[in-house]
């Protein structure tokens, strides 16, 4: 596995997030700018989800309904 690869599974770009969260990049970028989504880092402009922190964001905001 190179480098690159490493990167890639390791994080997740604002367009693999949003299909995910099944939000609007627009979405994505007031939850950035209001602090609410999951946390990001921003390596040379470009905006990338740590996985983990997506998982344990995910975790957080989950909802249980009764049966």
């Amino acid at each position: 596995m190179t480098e690159h690869d490493e990167l890639h599974s390791a994080y997740l770009s604002t367009k693999d997030l949003a299909a995910r969260l099944k939000v609007t990049l627009g979405t994505l970028a007031n939850w950035r700018v209001q602090r609410m989504g999951p946390s990001f880092i921003k390596p040379r402009g470009h905006v990338l989800y740590p996985v983990g922190s997506v998982m344990a964001w995910e975790q957080k905001h989950r909802t249980e309904t009764e049966a």
